[in-house]
């Protein structure tokens, strides 16, 4: 079993135990990572995409967002990641080309979990802030707003 999905289902098994009759937004994000989440546990080499920018340490959102802009092969995604040195789910940003992860921020990563973000909404969301950020929480927003809106307690 993947450590970061049980991590996740914890979370969202939390949320569901303290509700009362309706469904809160955290729960109703949680699900809706966990459908449409990807777990990754393969990687690609990152250095065959790295162009010629100067990556950030601890950069994870930026460094994505410029490898997806600077190659159109890859995806951007958002979600959790695990490394070798750490061991337990962190949020992360990374790349994915075909089913393998591209992640040039972290070189013991060994697990992914996350939901692939389209670059232009990435690139909406940078130009409303001016500077790199995660932005799946605003993804989630626009895509499930209307229903969890109505459901707000």
């Amino acid at each position: 079993m993947s450590v970061i999905l049980d991590y996740l289902n914890g979370i969202l098994k939390l949320h569901q135990n303290l509700r009362g009759e309706r469904m809160v937004p955290a729960e109703a994000y949680y699900e809706w990572l966990l459908k449409n989440g990807k777990l990754f546990t393969e990687k690609e080499d990152a250095e065959k995409y790295h162009q010629e920018f100067k990556k950030v340490f601890k950069g994870c959102y930026f460094n994505a967002q410029v490898m997806a802009l600077d190659n159109k092969e890859l995806t951007y995604y958002e979600g959790w990641g695990i490394t070798e040195r750490v061991g337990i789910p962190l949020e992360h940003a990374f790349n994915a080309v075909d089913g393998k992860v591209v992640d040039i921020t972290w070189a013991d990563g060994i697990e992914y979990f996350g939901i692939e973000v389209p670059i232009m909404f990435v690139t909406g969301e940078f130009l409303k802030k001016k500077a790199a950020h995660p932005v799946l929480f605003q993804l989630w927003e626009e895509v499930e707003g209307r229903k969890h809106e109505m459901q707000k307690v």
